[in-house]
């Protein structure tokens, strides 16, 4: 099935992202019907290009009650091919028993693993992404937390632009900002999202030395902001050792409360670490804090 017939009859989007270089990874989304009726699901897979090279692939299954799909790396390296190391999940869900609960209810399971650790975590569908005459109106502010210590610990940033208008074609262009736990900040160099792709931000290569060095000052930790008006955006971050090992990773959130990432103004350590305890949990090596 092409993009065209897929879109217009599904009732809810989700965005997920895959990541397996070098075998050292493993992704797997997991979605169960929960309703009365029979689902049809239509999982397209995009190669980080997106839809610039036609390179998206389709994986369809109708789900009867509480049927699930799984959906793993092996299945997902049929589809694009060995040379492919990243890239997203669109999961189209339509179906006859939905309702305005059904927004509130649904979630799409994502795994992460690897031999040093790994993570699962939930997503909400959209209704409608990027699409529709409000969509210049839409608005993305996200926020995640950033750990780098040389030989041991690196934060990497994914960024998806995905819609439910199969003639979408709109390149978004995202600047970063890097914080340390105090509240000095940088601006990043700015980076384009493809239509229907996906972007990776590795902390380290992105902003360089001088973002090492800001965020040595506290420790190797600080966070990651970026706002955008005029389309919607979803986004992840992960933690990997020096040999791509996947440690920890969820979603990012939006930077309610992260006054001093977004302005620049003073940050305490300890207002950071009691609005996002998670930063404390992920430090590799812990300390007294």
């Amino acid at each position: 099935m092409t993009l065209e017939q897929i879109f217009p009859k599904s009732n809810f989007f989700f965005s997920g992202y895959f990541r397996i270089p070098k075998d050292r990874t493993k992704s797997l989304f997991v979605y169960q019907n929960d309703t009365e009726g029979v689902e049809e699901i239509a999982a397209v897979v995009f190669p980080p290009e997106g839809v610039r090279k036609n390179g998206q692939r389709v994986i369809e299954k109708k789900l009867a009650p509480s049927e699930a799909l799984v959906l793993d790396t092996d299945e997902i390296r049929a589809q694009l091919g060995d040379a492919t190391t990243e890239g997203t999940i669109l999961l189209c869900v339509s179906g006859e028993k939905f309702d305005k609960k059904s927004l509130t209810s649904k979630d799409l399971a994502l795994h992460w693993t690897s031999k040093a650790g790994g993570t699962l975590f939930a997503i909400g569908p959209f209704g409608e992404l990027n699409a529709g005459p409000n969509r210049s109106k839409k608005n993305f502010f996200m926020f995640c937390p950033i750990v780098v210590r040389e030989g041991e610990l690196g934060s990497f940033n994914i960024v998806i632009n995905h819609s439910s208008d199969p003639t979408y074609r709109d390149a978004v262009e995202l600047t970063p900002k890097l914080s340390n736990l105090s509240g000095e900040l940088i601006v990043g160099k700015p980076f384009t999202v493809e239509p229907f792709g996906c972007a990776t931000i590795d902390i380290k290569t992105h902003f360089g030395q001088e973002g090492l060095a800001l965020l040595k000052k506290t420790g190797g930790e600080g966070g990651m902001t970026i706002q955008h008006s005029g389309h919607i955006l979803a986004s992840y971050f992960g933690q990997a050792d020096p040999e791509g090992n996947i440690i920890c990773g969820n979603h990012t959130q939006p930077p309610s409360g992260a006054v001093g990432v977004l302005t620049g103004k003073e940050m305490w350590k300890d207002s950071i670490k009691r609005t996002f305890p998670f930063l404390v949990t992920m430090r590799h090596k812990p300390k007294d804090i």
